[in-house]
Protein backbone atom coordinates (compact mmCIF):
# COMPACT_ATOMS: atom_id res chain seq x y z
CA UNK A 1 0.00 0.00 0.00
CA UNK A 2 3.20 2.06 -0.34
CA UNK A 3 2.99 5.47 1.72
CA UNK A 4 -0.38 6.62 1.01
CA UNK A 5 -3.03 5.96 3.49
CA UNK A 6 -4.75 2.35 3.45
CA UNK A 7 -8.23 1.48 2.91
CA UNK A 8 -9.82 0.90 6.76
CA UNK A 9 -10.53 -2.50 5.86
CA UNK A 10 -6.81 -3.33 3.35
CA UNK A 11 -6.27 -6.45 5.91
CA UNK A 12 -9.21 -7.96 4.75
CA UNK A 13 -8.17 -7.53 0.95
CA UNK A 14 -4.47 -8.89 1.85
CA UNK A 15 -5.83 -12.74 0.48
CA UNK A 16 -7.10 -11.14 -3.09
CA UNK A 17 -4.82 -10.52 -6.07
CA UNK A 18 -2.53 -8.03 -5.68
CA UNK A 19 -3.84 -6.49 -9.17
CA UNK A 20 -7.26 -6.61 -7.05
CA UNK A 21 -5.42 -4.95 -3.74
CA UNK A 22 -4.19 -2.30 -6.02
CA UNK A 23 -7.38 -1.11 -7.76
CA UNK A 24 -9.06 -1.62 -4.27
CA UNK A 25 -6.47 0.85 -2.81
CA UNK A 26 -6.24 3.07 -5.95
CA UNK A 27 -10.47 3.41 -5.31
CA UNK A 28 -10.00 4.49 -2.03
CA UNK A 29 -7.53 7.24 -2.74
CA UNK A 30 -9.75 8.54 -5.32
CA UNK A 31 -13.17 8.40 -3.89
CA UNK A 32 -12.45 8.24 -0.19
CA UNK A 33 -9.07 10.64 -0.20
CA UNK A 34 -10.37 13.29 -2.96
CA UNK A 35 -14.36 13.53 -1.22
CA UNK A 36 -11.96 15.09 2.03
CA UNK A 37 -10.62 18.12 -0.33
CA UNK A 38 -13.32 18.21 -3.31
CA UNK A 39 -14.26 21.39 -2.43
CA UNK A 40 -11.01 23.10 -2.35
CA UNK A 41 -9.20 21.27 -5.03
CA UNK A 42 -9.29 21.26 -8.73
CA UNK A 43 -9.06 17.96 -10.17
CA UNK A 44 -6.81 17.44 -12.97
CA UNK A 45 -5.73 14.13 -14.87
CA UNK A 46 -2.44 12.81 -15.28
CA UNK A 47 -3.67 11.44 -19.06
CA UNK A 48 -4.03 15.81 -19.74
CA UNK A 49 -0.61 16.30 -18.15
CA UNK A 50 1.11 13.60 -19.97
CA UNK A 51 -0.67 14.42 -23.67
CA UNK A 52 -0.49 18.11 -24.03
CA UNK A 53 2.35 19.41 -20.90
CA UNK A 54 2.38 23.07 -22.75
CA UNK A 55 -1.70 23.41 -22.42
CA UNK A 56 -2.23 21.79 -19.04
CA UNK A 57 0.59 24.20 -17.19
CA UNK A 58 -0.49 27.36 -19.60
CA UNK A 59 -4.16 25.92 -17.78
CA UNK A 60 -2.91 25.78 -14.28
CA UNK A 61 -1.37 28.83 -14.49
CA UNK A 62 -4.65 30.03 -15.74
CA UNK A 63 -6.31 28.70 -12.61
CA UNK A 64 -3.84 30.33 -10.47
CA UNK A 65 -3.87 33.78 -11.90
CA UNK A 66 0.00 33.45 -12.80
CA UNK A 67 0.99 34.79 -16.77
CA UNK A 68 2.67 31.53 -17.77
CA UNK A 69 4.52 33.59 -20.21
CA UNK A 70 6.77 35.54 -16.94
CA UNK A 71 7.68 31.70 -16.61
CA UNK A 72 7.49 30.63 -19.73
CA UNK A 73 11.65 28.83 -19.68
CA UNK A 74 10.65 27.32 -16.61
CA UNK A 75 7.62 25.44 -18.22
CA UNK A 76 9.27 24.40 -21.55
CA UNK A 77 11.75 23.05 -19.29
CA UNK A 78 9.30 21.27 -17.19
CA UNK A 79 7.18 20.21 -20.63
CA UNK A 80 10.07 18.45 -21.72
CA UNK A 81 10.53 16.40 -18.93
CA UNK A 82 6.93 15.08 -19.03
CA UNK A 83 6.58 11.97 -21.17
CA UNK A 84 4.68 9.61 -22.26
CA UNK A 85 7.45 6.89 -23.00
CA UNK A 86 11.17 6.04 -21.25
CA UNK A 87 13.38 8.17 -23.12
CA UNK A 88 16.29 10.22 -21.90
CA UNK A 89 14.53 13.30 -21.27
CA UNK A 90 12.08 11.63 -19.09
CA UNK A 91 12.93 12.09 -15.44
CA UNK A 92 11.33 10.45 -13.15
CA UNK A 93 10.51 11.35 -9.80
CA UNK A 94 13.11 10.44 -7.13
CA UNK A 95 10.44 8.58 -4.65
CA UNK A 96 9.23 6.53 -7.47
CA UNK A 97 12.48 5.35 -9.45
CA UNK A 98 13.11 2.36 -7.33
CA UNK A 99 9.33 1.21 -8.45
CA UNK A 100 9.71 1.98 -12.08
CA UNK A 101 8.87 -0.94 -14.20
CA UNK A 102 12.07 -1.16 -17.11
CA UNK A 103 9.03 -3.19 -19.21
CA UNK A 104 6.60 0.11 -19.97
CA UNK A 105 6.84 1.76 -22.96
CA UNK A 106 4.55 4.49 -21.66
CA UNK A 107 2.93 6.04 -18.93
CA UNK A 108 -0.26 6.63 -19.93
CA UNK A 109 -2.52 3.50 -20.18
CA UNK A 110 0.58 1.24 -19.29
CA UNK A 111 -2.02 -1.26 -17.32
CA UNK A 112 -2.90 -2.63 -21.28
CA UNK A 113 0.65 -3.65 -21.67
CA UNK A 114 0.44 -5.97 -18.69
CA UNK A 115 -3.25 -6.55 -17.40
CA UNK A 116 -5.06 -9.54 -19.20
CA UNK A 117 -8.92 -9.02 -20.43
CA UNK A 118 -10.04 -11.19 -17.26
CA UNK A 119 -7.73 -8.97 -14.67
CA UNK A 120 -9.27 -5.73 -16.49
CA UNK A 121 -12.74 -6.95 -15.68
CA UNK A 122 -11.92 -7.37 -12.20
CA UNK A 123 -10.66 -3.94 -12.20
CA UNK A 124 -13.20 -2.58 -13.47
CA UNK A 125 -15.58 -3.91 -10.74
CA UNK A 126 -13.69 -2.46 -8.05
CA UNK A 127 -12.95 1.03 -9.17
CA UNK A 128 -15.83 1.59 -12.22
CA UNK A 129 -17.91 3.85 -9.89
CA UNK A 130 -15.35 6.12 -9.40
CA UNK A 131 -13.63 6.05 -12.17
CA UNK A 132 -16.65 7.07 -14.18
CA UNK A 133 -17.40 10.26 -11.28
CA UNK A 134 -13.58 10.78 -12.68
CA UNK A 135 -14.29 11.22 -16.04
CA UNK A 136 -12.84 7.81 -17.21
CA UNK A 137 -14.62 5.25 -19.42
CA UNK A 138 -15.24 1.58 -19.20
CA UNK A 139 -12.63 0.24 -20.94
CA UNK A 140 -13.41 -2.02 -24.06
CA UNK A 141 -12.62 -5.91 -23.37
CA UNK A 142 -10.21 -7.26 -25.97
CA UNK A 143 -9.33 -10.86 -26.51
CA UNK A 144 -6.09 -11.88 -24.87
Amino acid sequence: MGHHPRPPDWKAWLARPLVAQCAHHWDFLNRAGYAQVDQRATLVRFEDMIADPGQFSAAICGELGIDPGLNAAHLARWSRRVQNSNNKDFIEAQTSRGYSRPDHLVRIDRWRENLTSDEVAAIWDIVGETALAMGYSAPVRSPD
